[in-house]
């Protein structure tokens, strides 16, 4: 045989037959349009570290026993595995702003007792919290950003993929953005009515008046080769030649046809968006210098005009829009410069002629050398930011004079502050993390700063057991206050299960206490929790979840749980496509909901089932029974795992469709999973099986779960079994039968044979590939063998060698397809 240096892969297609064998709504009432609240007002924060940072960022082969002459042989294939308040946000410079008034962006608005919600799964979602129901569901496609109610109009902001090409093998993605207007006259039948392209991909917006002011991006970066060739030093290219950035306003006076006024772009990216009334910053940041350009944009016209001044720049970076405010006439930025000598500067501009913006001081803060910044909050002439390196100093600055910023205080404890809330009587209400104990928590502390210079610390609370986490890290508006109630989401552990809660906590202000009242388990991370009537309402992806304070003030769930967007994992034709089964996941409430529908998507029928494990698979077995296969688990002490075949059948009643649960049986197989910890972000979330995927080459097919013969099939291991077929070994894995007939029972069948590769359903017929490892080779070579597995009774035919493996069949024409891998000789192709 000539030297063989490469892998090559090829299909055969082979037709086998003289080979082989042998082998035989009411329209709703519209709500007052002066009524609309944003759920929170704040925006996205990067000011936390996330789970899995550190401080320093923000944060051999056995014999076959085979024994027919070998014909066809294959090169071996190796297995690769390794075995989103409070008090509104400061952001105006004290000015009168009743004529203009600017609101905040957010996805989710209460309007009166309905909620808006921009889900990302479901667009547009209206829910009425007096009959605690969804009213309508608007798609919309892309994904969404900001959500806005003006007058009986909705406004939409999404971002979009305009097209993807795919260019030397390159894809080449062309991102977009849009507004869309959405007429909610009547609530339960929402329509589109207009919409306007914007340039770039989405960043943030502002509605001031009557007036979206949408800020856009478009980034883009070239990679320059190690070249001898000569750069001229006069160049004016620059790593932002060519990001650039938009500032679109558009008059939403006429909300069918709404006009864009002006659009102005400038280089950059701008990612950190600050806006009052009149004004807009938009932060882009040079990484060639590591600093920081501000542009000003005045908005100032109410009829949508814009006015683009030179930008200021900052030295180092800016984390999020909590690090800039606009307050009597002056900016306030604070801003962190990159490592290796990392510091914080307070730098204060003069913007009373934004033509002519003045720099009135800059200020190292000595103490926060080598510290990253996280919390940061300006309140009228002061303000309060958090550094962190192995201690927590919060700052309290004096800004009164902005030529000479003046440090009042500095208050060290431990862990760090993520966000900061003032309030009223120089309260600050922040959320943070708590890194005491070689563990991190959720905390929530009240810091008094009434005295400037001493400031205190007068409770805190940690949350949860051991490591927690919270969503609101990322998303301020997570973190809600509302009256004398603080409202925190959080992940981690409870009971031995990782679960999402919410938790409630009292602020008593004449006590001088923080206590926590409890939390309760949600189905998915908060994303927002308001109240309406005596009832709060945590809404996360896929629910709004009514929680009620009992007389003890503690939180517990009502039971009503509206659903957003449910996870439906399977859906299955019948009836010769007449009907469809949805199978609806809810791994929080350990439920399956089948779902019995027709071709108008009517609900007709469904039953709930409970289970404390997950969904597998679910099989057609005849036009009207369906095969659902869970794979259980038990948690301490005893950690078992096993599947659970469930069988359904669509039966006529009343001249009505209706679904019949036939049988449902533990299968006395051990699923094919390996048991170990899931890691996130270092941290073990459960230890629970999880799926053991063989591999073979390049994707060839490998059924666990099928139907053949009118039964359902499922491979798994078992100490024994009720039937071997084969003879070659004693079986290491097998079977089992659940016949349709629940007087039938499940029959278990041991596969004797040593190398196992494939097993898969194809025409109704089970085959079975085997391999044999050659020695004495070099590079090795291994041979298939196919074989094909009858079920009454159970039995197989002797295997025969074969060029590949199985991986599907042409019954009527006799064409047996085998997925092959040779090696080949370059020296003599």
């Amino acid at each position: 045989m000539a030297f063989i240096t490469k892998i090559y892969n090829i299909i055969l297609i082979l037709v086998l037959a003289v080979i082989l064998f042998s082998f035989s709504c009411i329209p709703q009432q519209n709500p007052d349009p002066n009524n609309i609240e944003g759920v929170q007002e704040g925006e996205t924060s990067t000011e936390g570290p996330q789970e899995g940072q550190t401080e320093g960022e923000i944060e051999g082969q056995t014999e076959g026993t085979i024994e027919e002459a070998t014909t066809f042989t294959s090169a071996v294939t190796y297995d690769p595995r390794n075995v989103d308040y409070g008090v509104p946000e400061t952001t105006t410079d004290g000015e009168d702003t009743s004529e203009r008034e600017l609101i905040e962006p957010d996805v989710i608005r209460k309007w009166d007792n309905y909620l808006l919600v921009l889900n990302q799964f479901r667009g547009l979602t209206i829910v009425d919290l007096t009959d605690k129901m969804v009213l309508s569901n608007l798609p919309i496609h892309g994904y969404p950003r900001d959500l806005y109610i003006k007058d009986s109009y909705a406004v939409v902001l999404i971002g979009y993929t305009i097209s993807h090409t795919i260019e030397d093998d390159v894809i080449i993605k062309t991102t977009g953005a849009k507004a869309i207007i959405v007429d909610i006259t009547n609530l339960s039948e929402p329509k589109i009515i207009s919409s306007i392209s914007l340039p770039g991909d989405f960043i943030d917006s502002r509605v001031v008046g009557n007036i979206l002011y949408a800020v856009t991006s478009d980034y883009y970066y070239e990679y320059v080769s190690n070249s001898e060739e000569p750069v001229s030093s006069d160049s004016t290219w620059s790593t932002q030649s060519g990001s650039q950035c938009w500032i679109t306003s558009i008059d939403l006076n006429n909300p069918s046809s709404p006009e864009v006024v002006e659009r102005v772009n400038f280089p950059g990216y701008g990612t950190i968006i600050q806006a009052t009334n009149h004004s807009i910053y938009v932060c882009t940041s040079e990484w060639y210098s590591g600093n920081t350009l501000i542009t000003y944009i005045d908005i100032s016209n109410p009829y949508g005009e814009i006015i683009q001044y030179p930008a200021v720049e900052v030295p180092g970076y800016i984390a999020d829009k909590f690090k800039l405010d606009e307050w009597q006439n002056y900016l306030r930025v604070v801003s962190n410069t990159w490592w290796e000598n990392r510091n914080t500067f307070i730098t204060v501009f003069d913007v009373s002629n934004p033509a002519d913006i003045t720099l009135c001081s800059q200020t190292l803060l000595p103490e926060a050398q080598g510290e990253t910044l996280y919390a940061t909050r300006f309140a009228e002439s002061y303000l309060y930011l958090v550094t962190y390196l192995t201690i927590d100093p919060l700052f309290v600055v004096d800004l009164s004079n902005p030529y000479k910023p003046e440090v009042k205080g500095v208050l060290h404890v431990p862990g760090w502050s993520v966000h900061i809330e003032p309030a009223e009587n120089h309260q600050l209400i922040a959320l943070g993390v708590d890194d005491q104990n070689n563990q991190r928590r959720v905390k929530v502390s009240w810091f008094d700063v009434s005295d400037p210079s001493n400031p205190t610390e007068v409770s805190t609370v940690s949350i949860g057991e051991g490591w927690t986490w919270s969503s609101a890290y990322s998303d301020v508006k997570a973190f809600t206050i509302l009256d004398d109630y603080i409202i925190v989401p959080f992940t981690g552990w409870s009971e031995n299960y990782y679960r999402e809660q919410l938790q409630f906590i009292k602020w008593q202000y004449e006590d001088r206490e923080l206590l926590p009242l409890g939390a309760v388990n949600l189905n998915g991370q908060a994303l927002r929790t308001i109240k309406h009537t005596d009832y709060f309402y945590s809404i996360t992806t896929q629910y709004i979840h009514e929680i009620v304070l009992n007389s003890n003030e503690q939180p517990i769930l009502t039971g009503v749980d509206i659903p957003l967007a449910e996870y439906v994992t399977d859906v299955i034709e019948i009836n010769n496509a007449n009907n469809l089964v949805e199978i609806v996941s809810d791994t929080e409430k350990g439920m399956f909901t089948l779902r019995l529908k027709n071709t108008q998507n009517e609900i007709l029928d469904f039953i709930d089932i409970k289970t404390n494990g997950y969904f597998s698979d679910a099989v057609k077995i005849t036009e009207d029974i369906i095969g659902i296969v869970l794979n259980e688990c038990c948690g301490e002490p005893y950690y078992e795992s096993y599947y659970r075949a469930i069988l359904v059948k669509i039966n006529e009643i009343d001249s009505s469709p209706k679904i019949e649960l036939i049988r449902d049986d533990k299968v006395p197989l051990t699923p094919l999973y390996y048991w170990g910890y899931l890691l996130y972000d270092f941290y073990p979330i459960r230890f629970r099986p999880y799926p053991y995927y063989w591999y073979y080459g390049d994707n060839v097919p490998n059924e666990f779960i099928f139907s053949a013969y009118n039964k359902l099939i499922i491979r798994g291991r078992a100490d024994t079994y009720n039937i071997t077929i084969g003879d070659e070994a004693t079986p290491s894995e097998g079977f089992a039968i659940i016949d349709i007939s629940p007087e039938q029972d499940i029959t278990t069948v041991g596969l004797g044979f040593s190398n196992i590769v494939n097993m898969i359903e194809s025409s109704g017929r089970i085959f079975l590939t085997t391999q044999k490892y050659l020695d004495s080779t070099n590079p090795p070579l291994t041979s298939y063998y196919l074989s094909e597995i009858s079920l009454n009774p159970p039995k197989v035919t002797d295997p025969i060698n074969v060029p590949g493996i199985i991986t599907s069949i042409n019954q009527s024409k006799g064409i047996y397809f085998l997925k092959d891998w040779q090696y080949i000789n370059y020296e003599n192709p």
